[in-house]
C-alpha cells in the first residue's frame, strides 16, 4: 500500500506516501505505535522497510470484524460507484420528546425506475451481515412510492443493532441498478456505540475514518457509559434514549451530545487514540472543509445540490498546504487541480455530470449532484396579528378576524397590498413599526411584495362563524394529499384527533392510513395541531387553508 494518513502532530492528521515516510523513518514501525491509518477502512496499518523489499505501509491480519477494504494485497473489492463503495448512510433521528430511533437513509430512485419496480411488487430486505446466535432480525419495505420519495432521500427505520447491515432487493431484476444507486450494506453500530453528527432533528452516523473536531457537539448513541464518566475532557449531557433489539434482547440505549475538549496535550492524546481505537474516526483540531461560493448551492447535510453542471466554484479550507482533493464519477478517481488563494485557502472549479460526483478529502466524502429548480430570491419573514394580539396563521384563506382588524409585521422592508371591492391599496413596511389594517370584508386580499416578487397572504372567505367543521376536514385532506414529506413517525395525539372525527369523514381515512404505515408529513402536523387544539379548547379563530 503506498500512502496512509499519518497522525504526526496533536491535533493533525496528513497523508504521506510510502516514499516520504522512508525519508523519515530508519526502522519499520509497526501498527502498536497507533501512528498509520489505512485511508479506506481505517484500521491501523504498519509501515514496512528494509534491504530487500520496497517501502510500504501493510495492513494487519483481516479477521471477521475487519472492514473489507479494497487496499489490501488479497482484496476481492469491485466497485461500480461511489455509493456502492461507500455503502448508504446511518441516522438518528428524534421523533417525539427525548425519544430517538435508527433509520437508513436510501438515496432517490427517481420516478421511472420506483414505478418500475413497484410494479413488480419489490421489497427491500435490510439484515445484519452475521446474524448473532442464530437469531433472526430483519425489516423489510415494499420498494413503492408509499414507503420511498422518488425525488430525494427517504429514511426507514430499522428496529435492531448491528455491526453491519446488509440490503438485498427480492427482484434479482433490479439488483444492479440499486446497488449502483445504493450499494449493499451500511456502516452499523460499533460494540462502544457510535458518533453521530448533532443538530435538533438527530444526525448522521460519523463513518469510518471522518474527521471529528474538537470543540464541535456530537450525538453518541452510548452503549456503555464507562467511556464518559470520569472523563473530563468530554462534556456530556443526555438527550434521550432509543430502544432497539440488541441481539435477543429488546434494551433501552441513552443517546449524550457530547463534546471533546481537550485541556492539555496528555489529553488529546488520550483523546485521539480513544476516538480512534472505540469509534475509528480522526479527532483533529481543525477539519478540512469545502465552501460552496458559485453559484448559490442547496446544502443537505454532506450533500450539496448545484443548480447547474458547469463552473462550479467551491473554496477548500484547511491550515495543511498539501491537503488534496479527490473526485469521484462512478468508480473513477481524479485528483482535482486547484488555485492557491492564501495559504489555508484554494480555489477548485467543478463540472458536476448528471450522475453526480464525490468529493473526497482525508476519507469524508461530500456528495455533489446537478438539483432540479433556478436561484430563488429572497422571502421576507411576515408575521400577523389580530386585534386581541393574537398570531394569525399566514394562509391563502381564512375567515375574518376579530373586529375585522389585523396588525402586519416585518423583518425588513417590503410592501403590501390590500385588494378591496377591486381597489388596491399599497402600503410601506419599513420593518420598524406595524402596519393596521381596519374595515376588512369578505373577499379581500393581502398580498406582500419583496425580493421582486408577489406572495399571497391572507384571503378573507367569510365571517367568524363556529359552524365550519366540515369545510376545514375537507379543505385540510386536499391540503394534505398534496405534501409529500419530510416525513416523522405520527405522535400520539393524532391517534386521539382520528378518533373524534366522523365515521365517513375522508380525513380520518387519511389519518388513519398514516398511522397504518407509521409516518405523516411534517408539514401536516403544524395544520392538524391547530386543529386539534380547537376540538380540546373550543378556539373561535378556526384554520381554513386551501
Amino acid at each position: 500500500m503506498e500512502t496512509a494518513i499519518d497522525y504526526y502532530e496533536i491535533g493533525k492528521v496528513r497523508t504521506i506516501t510510502a516514499s516520504y515516510a522512508k525519508n523519515l523513518f530508519h526502522t519499520s514501525i509497526g501498527t502498536g505505535t497507533g501512528r498509520f491509518v489505512c485511508p479506506e477502512c481505517g484500521d491501523y496499518v504498519a509501515f514496512v522497510r528494509g534491504n530487500n523489499v520496497k517501502p510500504h505501509f501493510k495492513h494487519a491480519k483481516q479477521n471477521e470484524t475487519t472492514k473489507d477494504c479494497e487496499r489490501r494485497v488479497n482484496s476481492q473489492s469491485s466497485y461500480t460507484s461511489i455509493h456502492e463503495k461507500l455503502g448508504l448512510p446511518l441516522y438518528l433521528r428524534n421523533y417525539s420528546m427525548n425519544q430517538y430511533e435508527l433509520c437508513i437513509g436510501f438515496y432517490k430512485l427517481g420516478y421511472k425506475l420506483l414505478h418500475n419496480i413497484a410494479k413488480e411488487h419489490a421489497k427491500i430486505n435490510i439484515r445484519p451481515f452475521e446474524m448473532v446466535h442464530s437469531i433472526k432480525r430483519e425489516n423489510n419495505y415494499l420498494l413503492n412510492q408509499s414507503n420511498f420519495l422518488p425525488e430525494s432521500t427517504t429514511l426507514l427505520k430499522v428496529d435492531y443493532i448491528a455491526t453491519k447491515y446488509m440490503i438485498q432487493c427480492s427482484n434479482l431484476k433490479y439488483e444492479s441498478q440499486l446497488k449502483e444507486r445504493w450499494g449493499g450494506f451500511v456502516e452499523g453500530i460499533l460494540s462502544d456505540g457510535a458518533l453521530f453528527t448533532y443538530n435538533e432533528y438527530g444526525g448522521r452516523k460519523i463513518r469510518i475514518n471522518d474527521e471529528i473536531t474538537t470543540g464541535t457537539e456530537y450525538l453518541y448513541l452510548c452503549k456503555n457509559e464507562h467511556l464518559l464518566l470520569g472523563n473530563e475532557s468530554i462534556r456530556h449531557s443526555f438527550c434521550g434514549t432509543i430502544v432497539v433489539f440488541n441481539g435477543a434482547k429488546l434494551e433501552e440505549l441513552s443517546i449524550y451530545k457530547i463534546n471533546f475538549t481537550p485541556q492539555n496535550d496528555q489529553q488529546f492524546w488520550r483523546l485521539i487514540k480513544l476516538c480512534r481505537d472505540r469509534f475509528k474516526v480522526s479527532l483533529v483540531s481543525k477539519s478540512a472543509s469545502i465552501v460552496p461560493i458559485w453559484p448559490p448551492t442547496v446544502l443537505n447535510d454532506n450533500h450539496i445540490g448545484c443548480l447547474r453542471k458547469y463552473n462550479n466554484f467551491i473554496l477548500l479550507k484547511d491550515s495543511k498546504n498539501d491537503t488534496a482533493v479527490s473526485s469521484y464519477v462512478g468508480a473513477t478517481s481524479t485528483k482535482l487541480s486547484d488555485k492557491v488563494i492564501d495559504k489555508n485557502t484554494k480555489l477548485l472549479e467543478i463540472y458536476v455530470p448528471s450522475s453526480g460526483l464525490a468529493l473526497a478529502i482525508h476519507g469524508s466524502y461530500t456528495m455533489l449532484q446537478k438539483s432540479s429548480g433556478n436561484i430563488k430570491s429572497y422571502r421576507n419573514s411576515i408575521r400577523v396579528h389580530d386585534r386581541n394580539n393574537k398570531e394569525l396563521d399566514v394562509q391563502k384563506n381564512r375567515i375574518l378576524p376579530v373586529e375585522k382588524t389585523i396588525r402586519i409585521f416585518s423583518e425588513s422592508r417590503c410592501s403590501i397590498l390590500h385588494t378591496h371591492g377591486g381597489i388596491f391599496t399599497q402600503y410601506k413596511l419599513n420593518g420598524s413599526s406595524p402596519l393596521e389594517i381596519n374595515n376588512l370584508a369578505q373577499n379581500d386580499e393581502i398580498i406582500e411584495i419583496s425580493g421582486g416578487r408577489h406572495h399571497n397572504l391572507l384571503r378573507f372567505n367569510g365571517t367568524s362563524d363556529s359552524n365550519n367543521t366540515l369545510v376545514d376536514e375537507r379543505i385540510i385532506y386536499n391540503m394534505l394529499t398534496r405534501l409529500n414529506g419530510p416525513y416523522v413517525s405520527p405522535p400520539y395525539w393524532i391517534r386521539k384527533l382520528t378518533i373524534q372525527l366522523p365515521p365517513n369523514s375522508k380525513l380520518r381515512g387519511l389519518l388513519r392510513y398514516y398511522l397504518m404505515v407509521n409516518r405523516i408529513p411534517v408539514e401536516g402536523l403544524k395544520v392538524l395541531k391547530v386543529m386539534s387544539n380547537q376540538r380540546k379548547d373550543g378556539i373561535e379563530d378556526e384554520f381554513i387553508s386551501q
